[in-house]
């Protein structure tokens, strides 16, 4: 699923995978969003994928 998403980005769409957990002491069903665990995004002009790593911030292609 995770690769379908990423190969369908346009030029210059950008997303994130973030650690969620299900909070079960609230009232309504929510979510608790933790920390991102990686950023991806396709550059505008060369439409190169990039990947960052959630903690160091360095992007690789």
């Amino acid at each position: 699923m995770l690769n379908a998403a990423v190969n369908t980005l346009s030029h210059g769409a950008r997303g994130s995978v973030r650690l969620v957990r299900l909070d079960r002491y609230a009232r309504q069903p929510s979510y608790i969003h933790g920390e991102v665990l990686v950023r991806i995004r396709r550059d505008k002009a060369t439409g190169a994928l990039l990947v960052e790593a959630g903690g160091d911030g360095g992007a690789r292609e």
